[in-house]
């Protein structure tokens, strides 16, 4: 994940691309804490490595269970950047209906908040 082509390959090298143009400006607000794009793109690297890292590669799924935060976009992002698909599922649903999603997509990977490790 070093190095990445100019052009547009996909929505996971948008960081990349928008960070070479206005490096130091905000891309992500939540609450106190702003991400600039140089941030982004950094961190979209970090989560793209880590999910390669467990096994996700180009076409597989990576599931994703956590609150609409910035790491909602790092890790849609980082999949994409992978060229794997992101599954958000839905922090609302019960346990049984996460299983029966989580079962019918069969994720690589699935990422989730820890405070959600219960269901």
């Amino acid at each position: 994940m070093d190095r990445l082509p100019p052009q547009n390959l996909g929505l996971g090298t948008w960081p990349a691309r928008r960070a070479r143009i206005t490096p130091g400006a905000v891309a992500l607000v939540q609450g106190e804490r702003s991400l600039t794009y140089a941030g982004l793109d950094e961190r979209v690297r970090r989560v793209a490595a880590a999910l390669a890292a467990a096994g996700a590669g180009r076409g597989d799924r990576v599931a994703y269970l956590g609150p609409n935060d910035i790491s909602t976009f790092e890790t849609f992002l980082g999949a994409g950047l992978l060229g794997a698909v992101h599954v958000a599922l839905n922090t609302r649903l019960s346990a049984a209906e996460i299983a029966y999603m989580l079962d019918d997509c069969a994720p690589t990977v699935v990422v989730h908040a820890a405070s959600l490790a219960h269901l």
